[in-house]
């Protein structure tokens, strides 16, 4: 198997919330190409952390406590490694927001990409996002929004099933009822599936 080469692997990367296969295939990528990866996760169990490829283990959840206490956290880690490091906000939607709304701050201590915080925001919102692809011409599923049950039954008088039933907000969706997102092949199961959360 060829493996790329970098001329200049010295320079450390620190993922947050190096969570799932997004963040243990951040560590894997780089670790391979001589990139030393610090991974901070939430707790121990992330994949990322049990990597070979991983220079350091670090247990950080940035959802437990304030932004003001996860940047002094990370600007310390960045201190500690000596040399500015990169700054990845892994496949997943708290850090990207996260990083976002915190840039002036963490800039202070790592290198990443500038992004309009508003912007991350819009993304990161189902409904913005898709009425935004809409006014862009990106091809995008058909997507309805129901406000309560009745907007259900009048959705489902013309569904094509299977369908995908995420939260607007899928980080607060998951907290409330253990789920981010279901595939349903009926409508007896879409109707069953609707207690939390009313938009869809």
């Amino acid at each position: 198997m060829h493996m790329t080469t970098i001329e200049d692997n010295s320079t450390p990367v620190v993922v947050i919330n190096a969570l799932h296969q997004g963040g243990l295939g951040i560590t894997r990528t780089l670790g391979r190409l001589g990139v030393p990866v610090y991974s901070v996760a939430p707790d121990g169990f992330a994949p990322s952390l049990s990597s070979r490829y991983c220079h350091k283990r670090l247990i950080w959840n940035i959802e437990n406590v304030s932004a003001d206490e996860s940047v002094k956290y990370l600007l310390g880690v960045a201190q500690s490694i000596g040399r500015r490091p990169l700054l990845i906000a892994s496949a997943d939607d708290s850090a990207a927001l996260f990083v976002a709304h915190n840039a002036e701050q963490l800039r202070q201590g790592f290198t990443f990409p500038q992004q309009d915080a508003a912007l991350v925001d819009m993304l990161y919102d189902k409904k913005q996002m898709y009425y935004l692809a809409r006014k862009l011409h990106v091809a995008t599923a058909e997507t309805a929004f129901p406000q309560s049950r009745g907007d259900v039954l009048d959705f489902l008088k013309t569904a094509v099933f299977p369908i995908m039933l995420k939260g607007i907000d899928g980080t607060r969706l998951k907290k409330r009822t253990g789920v981010k997102m279901l595939v349903e092949s009926s409508w007896r199961r879409t109707i069953q599936w609707k207690t939390h959360e009313t938009r869809i």
